[in-house]
């Protein structure tokens, strides 16, 4: 009974521990990843941090958190990007597909139709696949 308790209490206690070195890691990896996007390079970073006194195996995790936290901001912001620019020639294409049918040709700049077909499809391509890397 004994034994079964002093387990549990080591148990318990590991859990606690890992916990708190996982709070203390993302608040590094936080740290540096402001600092990389400030300019601060990988090399430095992970110089900075063997001298703090982590280990190989701790620091490599920390810096491929850095840059996937890094790369997964990027990402959105480039998406939203995309999907403005998609929305815009469709929107646009779209307009001038229907002016082209309600007779006001000599508004538009090119007179052919299939040129504002392929302003739609552009971007709905890029609407589709813009964002994917």
């Amino acid at each position: 009974m004994l034994n079964t308790v002093l387990v549990l209490l080591i148990l318990c206690n590991n859990q606690i521990r890992n916990i708190m070195l996982d709070n203390q890691l993302n608040e590094l990896i936080g740290e540096y990843k402001s600092r990389k996007i400030e300019g601060m390079s990988y090399s430095e970073i992970r110089r900075e941090l063997l001298d703090k006194g982590y280990d190989k195996l701790t620091v490599t995790k920390i810096i491929d958190r850095i840059d996937n936290e890094i790369i997964a901001s990027n990402r959105s912001f480039f998406s939203k990007n995309y999907k403005f620019i998609g929305w815009t020639l469709m929107l646009l294409g779209g307009i001038f597909v229907i002016l082209y049918f309600f007779k006001y040709r000599e508004l538009l700049p090119v007179k052919n139709i299939y040129v504002y077909d392929a302003i739609i499809i552009i971007g709905y391509l890029i609407l589709r696949f813009g964002g994917k890397r």
